[in-house]
């Protein structure tokens, strides 16, 4: 819908994701699409920056060419998908490494906070307010001790979706599908694997999966 502009790479996460994983692994890869592969990435640097969890390693990487990807998408998914066809179990586990925060409700990692060492390498100014204007902090008190994995908010609307259609057998679940629609994309189109930031309108509908799953069977 042309709302906002992004390099193409933006929206190429899983796929490259799942292409790096084939290779790092030494999968079957035709010397056609190696080739253009290579012209994306030296595939050498691409086994070194390769990380299973998060795609801006090899997309903020010195030698990766976001032009040449721009330039030619569709080459670049006719080797993303001879690649997967010839490597199915390679390409499906590079898929759910990519994208295991928002399917594993026991995974989590401090991406999924606020936290100081979120972007290493940029400096930043942190100020505490309330120790300046107060004379005592709040920050220790309100830290966060237990990581709770983005898939669990999922997980929970899907099920209170479920829930709400058998036992009304209508459509009273149908506000919740913009929030299913959030989880699918996030699995296919997430740039790493977690953070709580993707899913967090999730959060917000928890209120909504509730009401959904507890109103009343039938209305007057």
């Amino acid at each position: 819908m042309h709302y906002n502009s992004d390099d193409v790479v933006e929206s190429l996460g899983i796929p490259i994701q799942q292409i790096a994983y084939v290779i790092a692994n030494d999968g079957n890869v035709s010397d056609t699409d190696l080739e253009l592969i290579d012209s994306v990435m030296p595939i050498d640097d691409l086994k070194k920056e390769y990380h299973p969890m998060i795609v801006d390693e090899l997309k903020w990487s010195p030698s990766f060419h976001k032009e040449t990807l721009s330039n030619n998408v569709q080459g670049f998914a006719r080797t993303y998908f001879d690649i997967v066809l010839k490597n199915p179990s390679l390409a499906l586990k590079g898929f759910i490494l990519a994208n295991e925060g928002f399917w594993d409700p026991t995974a989590q990692t401090y991406d999924g906070y606020v936290c100081n060492s979120m972007w290493p390498g940029v400096s930043y100014e942190m100020q505490n307010k309330v120790q300046q204007w107060f004379g005592f902090s709040l920050s220790n008190d309100y830290s966060t001790s237990i990581k709770y994995s983005s898939a669990l908010f999922a997980w929970f609307l899907l099920g209170t979706t479920v829930l709400g259609f058998k036992r009304r057998h209508g459509g009273s679940f149908i506000p919740l599908i913009p929030a299913i629609g959030i989880w699918l994309t996030t699995l296919i189109a997430t740039p790493l694997a977690f953070s709580l930031r993707y899913m967090f309108p999730l959060v917000l509908l928890i209120p909504l999966g509730i009401a959904n799953m507890c109103a009343p069977k039938y209305y007057t």
